[in-house]
């Protein structure tokens, strides 16, 4: 099961992420904006967009860990992270949809 926390930046998605992984006894916290960062910080720029979401490898590689996830765990998984693009929407939360996922998804509006 996942509770995807999405909505604009700084509308306190992460700060509820941590609230809910602490009340929810049997939950893990995943952020994958620590991926986005990792690879932004180990790719030159010269390859790497400027929003690490435009890149294909962060996208391809967020929905293959969350599917990981909730495919060899029976933990709530608890994921703060906007997804703004439609397209990126469809290709990792929707995808995560058709694979039968279980999913809540939370939408904040600021």
């Amino acid at each position: 099961m996942i509770i995807w926390l999405n909505g604009p930046f700084g509308v306190g998605k992460t700060t509820l992420a941590n609230i809910l992984h602490k009340q929810i006894e049997n939950s893990y916290l995943y952020d994958p904006k620590l991926l986005g960062d990792f690879l932004q910080h180990q790719l030159p720029q010269t390859v790497y967009p400027e929003d690490f979401q435009d890149y294909s490898v962060w996208r391809q590689s967020t929905y293959k860990i969350v599917f990981d996830l909730a495919t060899k765990t029976d933990k709530i998984i608890i994921i703060p992270m906007t997804i703004y693009k439609k397209e990126y929407y469809q290709e990792i939360i929707q995808q995560l949809i058709k694979d039968k996922i279980p999913m809540e998804q939370v939408y904040f509006v600021s």
